[in-house]
């Protein structure tokens, strides 16, 4: 359960994180952006972990994220809320001192 309810927060905040910077949708980001859509979840992961003090496969994530992407290849990137997505996500990375250099790099891109 916990693996499928961090699938789900990877899958919005990556997609709509990397949406800021690319727009399109979950096929276009895969396809054009594979990538930023890499870094993006990976500091997602980052993010996920320290919040549930559990390690997750990233490749298995991964997996099921594109799993996710193939059920609605048109599916927008993002959405009113990416902004605040990417604000909360930051300040988790704050909290727990992580990195997570793409979502920081956006975040200055989005004068955060």
């Amino acid at each position: 359960m916990r693996f499928e309810l961090v699938l789900k927060n990877v899958y919005i905040i990556t997609t709509n994180i990397a949406g800021l910077r690319v727009g399109g949708s979950v096929g276009e980001l895969w396809a054009e952006h594979q990538q930023l859509a890499r870094d993006v979840a990976n500091d997602v992961i980052d993010i996920q972990e320290a919040l549930t003090g559990a390690s997750f496969d990233r490749d298995a994530l991964i997996k099921a994220m594109l799993l996710a992407f193939d059920g609605d290849l048109q599916h927008k990137c993002m959405g009113r809320s990416a902004p605040a997505r990417l604000q909360r996500a930051l300040q988790h990375a704050d909290q727990h001192a992580l990195p997570v250099p793409t979502l920081r790099a956006i975040g200055r891109e989005q004068a955060l």
